[in-house]
């Protein structure tokens, strides 16, 4: 049950606007199919263009997408014809509907021009019939709408996902913010201590003091562990030489 409505356009310049007029409330059951042309030759749609159909709405919300709601594409390309489907958003608002279409191949962008949609409410005893929530509609295959704005340092989350799973927005949060509510993260972030800092730091811990740790190191040269005799006073060096554990005064 598709009604499809045929219009040629010239994109090489706008030669006049195209425009239809569409029942609000319709859904997946309209298509538009355009016939490019550049100047008078026919334009023939690349194979490996890819297309984001984009509109906006009179009651300001906006649309940008290239898949149905239900998974299924909502553009084809044949030659010079490039056919769109409306998704149901399009038409749920009284008024006039900016439409277009933006074509990509590699580094290149080529948008058509604008199609205006005058959506007329049909009335049912002064009521009108068939409304459905306007709001805005994004389904881009293989993008993700980021945020807006963000600050550095900031990471990316997933802050929904579809009914399979897939990723439909992402957020800019702060590592802290995110260790803090989801306690699945280590945070790292390097200190800087003066002596009575580390001190503290250590006996919050039950570690030796940097005292001790002295004391201790102070033990040790380089041939080995040194002992004192308590009786002479005498310091002797004790180490390994072939397996054998040995003494020897310094």
């Amino acid at each position: 049950m598709i009604i499809t409505h045929r219009l040629k356009m010239n994109l090489g310049e706008g030669e006049i606007l195209q425009r239809l007029e569409l029942p609000m409330g319709d859904t997946n059951s309209r298509k538009i199919e355009l016939y490019l042309y550049a100047n008078q030759a026919l334009w023939i749609v690349p194979t490996d263009a890819t297309v984001v159909i984009r509109y906006k709405k009179p009651d300001g919300t906006v649309g940008e997408y290239d898949t149905l709601p239900d998974g299924t594409a909502a553009w084809s390309a044949s030659s010079n014809l490039l056919t769109l489907a409306l998704a149901p958003q399009v038409l749920t608002t009284a008024g006039t509907v900016i439409l277009y279409a933006s074509l990509y191949q590699e580094e290149a962008m080529l948008q058509t021009f604008a199609i205006e949609i005058l959506v007329k409410a049909p009335f049912e005893n002064g009521r009108i019939s068939r409304a459905v929530a306007s709001e805005d509609y994004f389904r881009v295959t293989n993008v993700l709408r980021g945020p807006v704005t963000a600050q550095v340092g900031q990471v990316l989350t997933v802050g929904a996902v579809d009914t399979q799973g897939r990723t439909t927005q992402v957020l800019a949060l702060d590592a802290a913010k995110l260790v803090d509510e989801n306690g699945s993260a280590v945070l790292h972030k390097a200190q800087t201590l003066n002596g009575a800092q580390k001190n503290q730091a250590r006996a919050n811990i039950g570690a030796a003091s940097q005292l001790e740790m002295d004391f201790v190191m102070s033990k040790f040269k380089s041939g080995g562990l040194v002992l004192a005799d308590s009786k002479t006073g005498e310091n002797y060096i004790l180490y390994v030489d072939n397996g054998k554990l040995i003494m020897q005064k310094e």
